[in-house]
């Protein structure tokens, strides 16, 4: 039995009762419901008979401007891929891939799907980028060719490259620092905000690879060989 079975079973049950006992107010008490619904439903089932009672389809109301799940789907993949521009930057992009919406309705659709701020938007790079590409390239995967560099133990040697992401409102400077162990060419990823100093490379790299001596730095600015 549907839920509509059940209410329309329910409804001439009711008429059927007030019928029987004559007392209106009584039998809306026993079946919960107020006497307007009661001569609404009676009113229905006297002129058009007890079809009329099944209850109606509850559609969803239709929106001709509603965005469709190509367009949700764009509108996703350009801010996570320039997490630093806002709904109004993004316009121009999205205009680009045949998505026209405003600022508000990307804004909208940006704060459902939680990537409503600059941080977020950047963190979610971060983690699909991880996800996709692994820790290990592959081309590392292939031996040690194309490095300039040779270890034979792992520790041995740290390469680290610094990657100005840009600078958020309200946040200030993100950087993405990247420590890659020469020898089993595993790397290590973190965004930091503020300053790049040499204490927070120090803690990216590790207490059992922080080897200073034997460290190499790649700025993306300034390259320290």
């Amino acid at each position: 039995m549907t839920h509509e079975d059940i209410v329309y079973d329910r409804r001439v049950r009711l008429i059927e009762y007030a019928a029987k006992c004559g007392n209106v107010t009584h039998a809306c008490q026993v079946f919960g419901v107020s006497r307007k619904s009661y001569y609404q439903w009676l009113k229905a089932a006297s002129a058009y008979g007890t079809s009329a009672l099944l209850p109606k389809d509850r559609r969803a109301p239709h929106q001709p401007n509603a965005m469709t799940s190509e367009e949700v789907a764009v509108i996703q993949a350009e801010a996570v891929a320039r997490p630093t521009l806002g709904p109004r930057s993004l316009l121009r992009h999205l205009a680009a891939r045949g998505v026209h919406r405003s600022a508000s309705g990307v804004a909208k659709v940006l704060h459902r799907h939680h990537l409503g701020t600059a941080r977020k938007r950047v963190a979610a790079l971060a983690s699909l980028t991880t996800a996709d590409g692994g820790q290990v390239t592959d081309a590392a995967l292939e031996g040690p060719f194309g490095f300039c560099l040779f270890a034979s133990h792992r520790g041995q040697f740290v390469s680290l490259d610094t990657f100005y992401v840009g600078r958020l409102k309200g946040v200030g400077a993100v950087w993405q620092l990247t420590a890659v162990d020469v020898a089993t060419r595993t790397a290590v990823v973190q965004l930091v905000v503020g300053d790049k100093t040499a204490a927070v490379r120090r803690r990216v790299l590790g207490p059992s690879q922080a080897v200073p001596a034997q460290a190499r730095h790649h700025d993306d600015r300034h390259p320290v060989r």
